[in-house]
């Protein structure tokens, strides 16, 4: 009887068959220093050629589950155990949000960059390896089974933001552990969820403005326009926490003052600085931007109205910082902690499938307060 592999998938028909024969190990079905099945025979089992069986085993002995004895065969390494006791972490990312045409701010380069050196700082003093995965956006049945046949022999999964949600619901149905790394959102799906502390970042924020005396905040965003419901519902929230943070410092908030600003158009800050309420006399105005790209466009608008950030009007943002880097004058912003946020969700895959240790849902990763001069 055939054992099935797609050779209608991108993956090569030798990777699929040796990821096949890993789960035979794996799993026991063929144990340390025993021999392997005949080429010919797992040529006939899986229905490929002779070289494409040889490839396959090229391959595993490429990364120490067997080797190759003269005159005598195949066999399973006497030490495959030192290998099964490696655990593989995948790292699922769609490439295409991390390809030049969606850098233009480098908050998401930023963003991936610092997570993935947070895992393999973690993974590289336990014993783990961690894979990053291209996979595209999948909306088919099909187009799951096969991804989730590339994963079949890692022992868990780390995804970030809310890339490929339904490669991450399909993980977790097939029992296989997930962690991601995202802000907070009430559909967050995953066993353990790595955080950006929103709360904690805009408390501190609201201080530091009340102690420059800041009176109004207004709020700057991008169009809601090729958003998923998600990312709007999720942007949403953090706004409410921004708000709650600020009023509790007595800084007058208004669901009126959000604008949507078109970045590639500073000209629409305009409609911000026209506002009748608008103070741009007494330096009392505070602009928080919640989308990076906004931010050089504020200091273009400012630059060209004579408008001095820092004295005229306050300004401020949360993220990575990559995209500060070099602004004159320096940038105030909460700086998530995206290597910690990485290094923490590796250590909860690890701590979960080598120990059976569970924890809460969701995790707070702190942010560091950059005290630049816009505030």
């Amino acid at each position: 009887m055939l054992d099935v592999i797609d050779k209608n998938c991108k993956t090569a028909l030798s990777e699929q068959v040796s990821e096949k024969l890993i789960h035979d190990i794996r799993s026991g079905k063929i144990k340390p220093g025993k021999r392997m099945p005949g080429e010919r025979r797992l040529a006939e089992r899986f229905g490929i050629s002779r070289g494409t069986v040889i490839e396959a085993l090229d391959l595993l002995e490429t990364q120490n589950y067997i080797e190759r004895v003269p005159a005598k065969g195949t066999f399973v390494a006497d030490d495959v155990n030192h290998e099964l006791s490696v655990i593989k972490i995948a790292f699922p990312f769609p490439e295409a949000s991390i390809s030049p045409a969606s850098l233009s701010s480098m908050e998401n380069w930023g963003m991936v960059s610092e997570a993935y050196r947070g895992m393999i700082t973690e993974a590289s003093s336990q014993n783990a390896e961690i894979s990053f995965m291209h996979f595209e956006e999948a909306s088919t049945e099909i187009q799951l089974t096969r991804q989730m046949r590339r994963l079949e022999n890692y022992d868990c999964a780390i995804f970030i933001g809310y890339l490929l949600p339904n490669l991450r619901h399909k993980f977790i149905q097939n029992g296989k552990l997930c962690v991601s790394i995202a802000g907070t959102h009430p559909n967050m799906r995953a066993d353990a969820v790595i955080a950006n502390d929103s709360k904690y970042a805009f408390e501190q924020l609201a201080a530091f403005a009340k102690t420059k005396k800041y009176k109004r905040l207004r709020i700057v965003s991008e169009s809601d326009e090729g958003k998923t419901k998600i990312d709007r519902e999720g942007l949403q929230i953090k706004l409410g926490i921004l708000r709650k943070a600020f009023e509790k410092e007595k800084i007058e908030t208004n669901l009126e003052w959000q604008y949507n600003i078109d970045s590639s158009s500073p000209q629409d800050f305009a409609r911000l600085f026209a506002d009748e309420n608008f103070d741009l006399k007494n330096g009392t105005e505070l602009i928080y931007c919640s989308n990076t790209d906004l931010v050089p466009v504020l200091y273009r608008y400012c630059f060209d109205n004579n408008i001095v950030l820092g004295r005229d009007i306050g300004a401020f943002g949360y993220a990575s910082g990559v995209t500060f880097t070099n602004l004159m004058p320096s940038f105030t912003y909460g700086k998530i902690n995206h290597f910690e946020m990485g290094r923490q969700a590796c250590a909860e895959c690890i701590d979960a499938v080598r120990f059976g240790k569970k924890t809460e849902n969701i995790k707070f990763v702190k942010n560091t307060l950059i005290k630049g001069e816009t505030i």
